[in-house]
């Protein structure tokens, strides 16, 4: 298959699982819909797959959530992330933001620096 093909029909799959998860999401939990979209690729856990680790704090683009939202909302076709601009809102796009933040806020807060001589 071509890589135009692959991108195209990763594209249409990738549409048809936001849709699918915006359905089943009428509460909001961030969690499904981002299992529903971006596990398959990142992991169920954000570690990586065949896409990069959220948690590792290395970002081809930006780290700020400015750029994160950016990276979420104009994808990267040429690495295979499409945009996904027409298929989230900005609220959702703000929540995974938040959400892919949450393992290093929460694995910060465990261990507090000790910061006595």
């Amino acid at each position: 298959m071509t890589p135009i093909k692959t991108v195209a029909l990763f594209a249409t799959i990738s549409a048809t699982l936001v849709s699918n998860a915006q359905n089943r999401i009428g509460s909001g939990k961030v969690d499904e819909l981002y299992q529903a979209t971006w596990a398959s690729f990142h992991s169920k856990q954000l570690e990586g797959g065949s896409g990069q680790s959220l948690i590792d704090d290395i970002w081809k683009r930006g780290s700020t959530d400015t750029d994160i939202a950016k990276s979420i909302r104009d994808g990267f076709p040429e690495f295979g992330m499409p945009p996904w601009k027409a298929a989230l809102s900005e609220d959702q796009i703000r929540s995974l933001v938040i959400y892919i933040r949450e393992p290093k806020a929460a694995s910060s807060a465990s261990f507090p620096q000790n910061n006595r001589g």
